[in-house]
């Protein structure tokens, strides 16, 4: 990995295929689909949780589970590449698809996807590879 300060070149970052991620060598900032990311490591958010469940009690997972949900769906919207939850059936899979394809390249491993209802986007997600 190239330090700070050094010439890296575009052609030097690993490019995976499906994994629409960027990187703005000059800023340092990362992009998917335009949209500014960081990677968190998994101990933070593990930690945060123990900490708000430590000071809120039960109300903690309840936060954290809506915050989930809600990045779960911008995040879906981001990588639709212009589909719309608001759209047909197969446009909601092929966004889940998209979505499944960046959690394993994002490093939680592969992530198991049912599907309750896909009209009204009732879908529940199991990663037993990853951190969290």
């Amino acid at each position: 990995m190239p330090r700070r300060g050094s010439s890296a070149k575009a052609e030097d970052i690993p490019v995976v295929e499906g994994f629409p991620l960027t990187f703005d060598l000059k800023s340092g900032r990362m992009f998917v689909q335009g949209n500014p990311v960081w990677f968190m490591s998994p101990f933070y958010y593990v930690d945060m949780q123990a900490q708000l469940e430590a000071v809120m009690g039960r109300a903690a997972k309840g936060i954290l589970y809506r915050a989930a949900e809600l990045a779960g769906r911008r995040f879906a919207e981001t990588l639709g590449a212009g589909e719309t939850a608001d759209g047909d059936d197969g446009a909601r899979l092929a966004i889940l698809l998209r979505l499944a394809e960046f959690l394993r390249h994002a490093g939680h491993g592969y992530a198991d996807l049912v599907i309750g209802d896909v009209g009204r986007l009732e879908t529940t997600w199991t990663m037993p590879q990853s951190y969290i």
